[in-house]
């Protein structure tokens, strides 16, 4: 990310290595170690399995709709980049980013698509995409007047 023009840290990283006692050596070693006046916290990555099957079937839950739900969005994130970001995969009638009394957007998005089959290739392609060090998550919007079971 820049600001102003600048290479700007988004405060996060990722580290790999060949054992969990390797790992567990350089968190011992680095635990609160300070860079860039902050303090390091490190600990174990929790997330989505390598082997994640791709979702080509709308759950039973959400039916297949036009507009996708878009979770875990980046506050930074504008309108305009998840617009560019989904409308590779068809054409996008709007995106809504609610937001809070104060402003700020709430970290979800929906985005409307003209046609089912373009909102699900959108669903379909964009399952591991991280947009600001975020995983996206992503799945159809329900009808504000669906049927709940």
């Amino acid at each position: 990310m820049k600001a102003g023009g600048k290479a700007q840290s988004l405060g996060f990283g990722f580290a790999e290595f060949a054992t969990k006692q390797d790992a567990l050596k350089v968190m011992k070693a680095l635990q609160g170690k300070v860079v860039n006046d902050h303090a390091l916290e490190l600990r174990f990555a929790t997330g989505i399995a390598k082997n994640k099957k791709k979702v080509d079937v709308p759950s039973s839950k959400a039916k297949a709709s036009a507009t996708l739900l878009v979770k875990n969005v980046a506050f930074e994130a504008t309108k305009k980049e998840i617009h560019d970001l989904f409308s590779a995969f068809g054409q996008v009638r709007s995106v809504r980013m609610p937001k809070k009394i104060g402003g700020r957007v709430r970290g979800f998005a929906f985005v409307d698509f003209v046609t089912k089959q373009e909102a699900k290739k959108a669903l379909e392609q964009l399952q591991d995409t991280h947009l600001y060090g975020r995983h996206l998550v992503i799945e159809y919007a329900q009808s504000a007047n669906a049927e709940t079971t």
